[in-house]
């Protein structure tokens, strides 16, 4: 995937893997967040850096994580290029491609405060599609 692909949409990019504990624990909140936005101008791309398919298919199962789409780097090109170095790592990027916010570690992203943040985010993003329309 290309971020350009979701241009005009605010993006939710996680990097993480299946045996991060702090990873694991974000998951349902992010599934969450995710339905929430899932049908406004709001992308979610969960990256993992797990090298084998099968096992983040298994992870989504097993953590019934189903409206997340799921996307591999086995290889950490895309987690490089952002300068992953801990995970979780979470960035929120607008409709232009331009970072807003960078996230490292652990969130509670249902909080009310995490929630109140993105739906400002998305709540602008949209405003600005509906301006240019």
């Amino acid at each position: 995937f290309k971020l350009s692909d979701y241009r005009g949409n605010v993006v939710f990019l996680n990097f993480w893997y299946t045996t991060c504990a702090p990873c694991i624990k974000e998951m349902p909140d992010m599934e969450l967040v995710n339905r929430v936005f899932k049908d406004r101008q709001f992308k979610m791309l969960s990256v993992s850096v797990d090298t084998n398919f099968d096992d983040v298919k298994k992870f989504y199962q097993d953590h019934k994580l189903t409206t997340m789409p799921m996307f591999l780097d086995p290889g950490k090109q895309v987690a490089n290029r952002y300068n992953v170095y801990k995970f979780p790592e979470t960035y929120l990027i607008d409709g232009n491609g331009i970072v807003l916010k960078h996230y490292i570690g652990e969130k509670t992203w249902a909080s009310t405060a995490y929630m109140n943040t993105i739906e400002d985010y998305v709540g602008k993003q949209e405003t600005l599609a509906s301006a240019s329309q």
